[in-house]
């Protein structure tokens, strides 16, 4: 027969293990989601989405009838 100063020890170290493990997951989440891009990246990001937009304004390069709209023209 155990001592209830067992089952005491026993439920602290799951207690311990868990609080443990959750601490874990924590900081591993902080750690993946909290990266922000470099001032480099930020600025070339910033670059390509203004590409991206002048290109889209662009009525030429999406011409529904534009070259290479059938296979044979490839």
């Amino acid at each position: 027969m155990t001592s209830g100063t067992e089952y005491l020890i026993g439920a602290a170290v799951v207690l311990a293990v868990i609080v443990l493990g959750i601490a874990v997951m924590v900081i591993v989440v902080r750690r993946s989601g909290s990266r922000r891009p470099s001032r480099r990246q930020a600025e070339i990001q910033r670059a390509a989405a203004a590409d991206v937009a002048a290109i889209q304004e662009d009525d030429k390069s999406f011409r529904p009838d534009g070259p290479g709209d059938q296979y044979d023209d490839l």
